[in-house]
């Protein structure tokens, strides 16, 4: 079975607004697909459930164990051996550029895929935009035993790119396919680029963009919303030009290796490497930088050295 996985949990209207525009989207882009929406019946509509419920969706009925379990849903179909699953978001959109990405992957032999669209998008994983064939990954395990480590470190918000970069990208990186313009990890090897953007309302169509007629202002008075960050990343989406597609970032993951001793070691070595030619990397500015982010907590953004290389330790 071929699948696109979505969860739905917080209680934005626009959730539920993206998800049915992306249920009829399936129809057309992906019609030999099966759309598995994981949830829990008991914090929807019943019209919305409803509406949802198509002869092309099947409805997971998962209980809620913690508030942002959610990110973990969609992940499960990746431990069960189907032919195909890939991982989407639904506050964005499935386009044409998607079925593009998905097409190639499948006729590749790579056994995973990601993607990095956005010239924003830094992160090995992002947690909307990757997928695998015949996929055998243990999440939920790896999900509990990170979840208590993060809530017993005070950890309020569970991001699922955290988790995705330690315990999944060590586990996928050497049978990877990477869709990027701009960003590529130390090893990468299978880079594809999708070519000229197609446009959408006006705008570069970038795979995982914030859709603005979606975001609700009714949205802004509960808990948590992210209606502010949503239009500050729409509002950088025409960062994507010529000049930026000729960009290249290598960076290093902090997670390299599944077993943590080789991770350790693997982190000494390039921290030396960048230290002993210093001034090629700007490795005492990125030292700085990282300091005054951890002192002051502030979104200081990472020197650009002269190799357009940087460290992500």
């Amino acid at each position: 079975m071929k699948i696109i996985s979505y969860s739905i949990f917080g209680k934005e209207r626009l959730y539920r607004i993206g998800l049915l525009k992306n249920v009829e989207l399936a129809k057309k882009l992906f019609p030999e697909w099966k759309v598995f929406i994981h949830l829990n019946p008991n914090y929807e509509d019943k019209q919305f459930l409803k509406d949802i419920n198509q002869p092309h969706t099947e409805l997971i009925d998962l209980k809620e164990e913690h508030p942002q379990d959610g990110y973990m849903w969609r992940m499960l179909p990746m431990e069960q051996n189907h032919e195909a699953v890939i991982i989407r978001d639904i506050d964005t959109r499935l386009f044409d550029r998607d079925k593009k990405l998905v097409d190639y992957w499948l006729d590749s032999d790579c056994k995973f895929h990601v993607c990095r669209d956005n010239f924003g998008s830094y992160q090995p994983i992002l947690g909307g935009l990757w997928g695998g064939k015949n996929s055998k990954l243990k999440i939920k395990d790896n999900w509990d035993i990170w979840k208590k480590k993060e809530i017993k470190s005070g950890s309020k918000r569970l991001r699922d790119i955290i988790f995705l970069k330690k315990y999944v990208y060590p586990e996928i990186r050497k049978d990877l396919l990477v869709f990027s313009e701009h960003t590529i990890y130390l090893g990468e090897k299978n880079i594809i680029k999708l070519g000229p953007r197609d446009k959408y309302e006006g705008r570069s169509i970038m795979l995982g963009m914030v859709i603005e007629d979606d975001i609700q202002e009714s949205d802004n008075k509960i808990p948590g919303n992210r209606n502010n960050e949503r239009m500050e990343e729409y509002s950088g989406y025409d960062t994507v030009n010529d000049k930026n597609d000729k960009y290249i970032r290598i960076l290093f993951p902090r997670h390299y290796f599944k077993n943590p001793v080789l991770n350790v070691l693997y982190l000494v070595i390039t921290f030396l490497y960048f230290l002993i030619d210093y001034k090629k990397y700007d490795t005492f500015k990125y030292i700085k930088q990282k300091i005054l982010r951890y002192i002051f907590k502030s979104n200081i953004e990472n020197t650009h050295s002269k190799k357009h290389i940087r460290l992500w330790i």
